[in-house]
């Protein structure tokens, strides 16, 4: 992600973040008529993931990993792979707010989830 360099050191850095998209912080790297189509793919990209992980820890699910069949190192495990699906979820971006980091955070629960027979 682009960041932008305070330019005063005498005051108080103030980012002016609103949670709000702003495709001009893609410039550097994108082109602006693209910024919108790689931040649309990488929204269905991290949302079909989302789709695929987050069965797994609904009890409603026919997916559902029952936390309490699990060993202590599984059971860590599963609490850290549920854990990193609810973050990248409750970020409400898509994961176009830090795209590596939700990546790595849902790499991590799939190779959980992979290694449940």
């Amino acid at each position: 992600m682009h960041r932008v360099t305070h330019e005063d050191s005498t005051l108080p850095a103030n980012s002016g973040h609103t949670f709000q998209p702003n495709m001009w912080t893609c410039e550097p790297c994108h082109h602006r008529r693209f910024a919108p189509i790689l931040v649309e793919e990488a929204a269905r990209e991290i949302g079909g993931r989302l789709m695929d992980i987050t069965p797994c820890f609904d009890p409603d699910s026919p997916l559902y990993i029952d936390p309490s069949s699990l060993g202590s190192n599984a059971l860590r495990a599963y609490y850290i792979a549920k854990f990193n699906a609810e973050f990248v979820a409750s970020d409400r971006s898509g994961g176009t707010h830090n795209i590596i980091y939700a990546r790595m955070l849902l790499s991590e629960a799939e190779a959980f989830l992979g290694s449940i027979p």
